[in-house]
């Protein structure tokens, strides 16, 4: 989902609302009120935004599935990888998968500061079943993978230090509370998936395939 930014300008004219799917974009507001760190102070005004991606997936809870909305930030500040919305250990354990597996695709790791939010955040995100949604969620953020490109899609799964994605328990739950979502599973998953999901269910087995197809 592309990152929605508002741009407000100095004259009380009403605020346009820009969208954009990269990590850092210039924005020009004619008209704008110059921010302390403008760097032209002509009638034009620029400055630096930094933007959010949002991944749909889900989480199991028992043997009930609960939608969860993977929101990742990258950009300036220490570089570390932090993890909001209540995820349990195993679940916090996918900084180390998803690092690895990105870096293991050939692609590189930023040195920036990354937050993942796991929203709603009033219950519980737990497994690994999350780490594709958020691998995605850094890639679209770092503009790796366009943002239009993942309009629509879910994604489920667990990733491998070496890259690979694998199937993890409850699929079927998990698909089942976005049944109109197309669903990106590991292979194995198709056939659960399947069985509950109305929209269409694309399988794979590797972030790097996974970056290529979209």
């Amino acid at each position: 989902m592309p990152a929605i930014i508002t741009a407000i300008s100095a004259g009380g004219r009403r605020p346009r609302r820009l969208s954009h799917p990269v990590d850092m974009v210039m924005i020009t507001v004619e008209g704008a009120a110059p921010p302390s760190h403008t760097v032209s102070a002509s009638r034009w005004s620029i400055w630096e935004v930094e933007v959010i991606a949002a991944i749909p997936s889900a989480t199991i809870l028992g043997a009930r599935g609960h939608p969860v909305t993977v929101e990742v930030h990258v950009g300036r500040g220490v570089p570390g990888f932090t993890m909001l919305g209540l995820p349990d250990e195993s679940c916090r354990e996918a900084r180390d998968r998803v690092r690895a597996a990105i870096t293991s695709s050939g692609i590189g790791w930023p040195d920036k500061k990354i937050t993942v939010n796991l929203a709603p955040p009033h219950y519980r995100k737990a497994g690994s079943g999350l780490d594709v949604a958020i691998a995605v969620g850094v890639l679209v953020a770092l503009g790796a993978i366009p943002a239009d490109a993942v309009e629509g899609l879910a994604f489920a799964g667990e990733l491998g230090l070496d890259g690979s994605i694998r199937k993890v328990p409850g699929v079927a739950p998990m698909v089942g509370v976005r049944p109109h979502h197309d669903w990106v599973v590991p292979t194995a998953a198709v056939p659960e998936a399947r069985a509950v999901g109305h929209g269409s269910i694309r399988s794979i087995d590797r972030l790097d395939q996974l970056v290529e197809a979209l």
